[in-house]
């Protein structure tokens, strides 16, 4: 891994951690968040007590634009699961596994 994939994935991470805060403090329901590490995309999955059953085998997330007046600077990827769906739900390609996930 080079310096700069190094940096920019820490880079990623201090941004994720200040988004996936932001979301616990506005939604109380979220009762775990998983960060996919990537060098230059947020992707969370949020584990939420009233999120609805997915009718596919696949996470499925929204996407949001980098937001830099409110100090976010990569695309946000962002998906809503029910407890029983961690670990069993696919990852979207690209993400890895749910080995791979650092919990917030």
């Amino acid at each position: 891994m080079t310096a700069k994939t190094l940096e920019s994935m820490q880079a990623v991470r201090k941004e994720a951690e200040t988004l996936a805060n932001a979301n616990r403090d506005a939604d109380p329901e979220i009762q775990d968040i998983y960060l996919f590490p990537d060098d230059a995309e947020i992707r969370l999955v949020e584990v939420v007590r009233d999120a609805l059953p997915t009718d596919s085998d696949t996470v499925e997330p929204f996407y949001f634009a980098p937001s830099p007046a409110d100090g976010l600077h990569f695309t946000s990827a962002i998906a809503l699961v029910r407890r029983e769906d961690v670990h069993v739900l696919r990852l979207p390609p690209g993400w890895g596994t749910w080995g791979d996930a650092q919990k917030l």
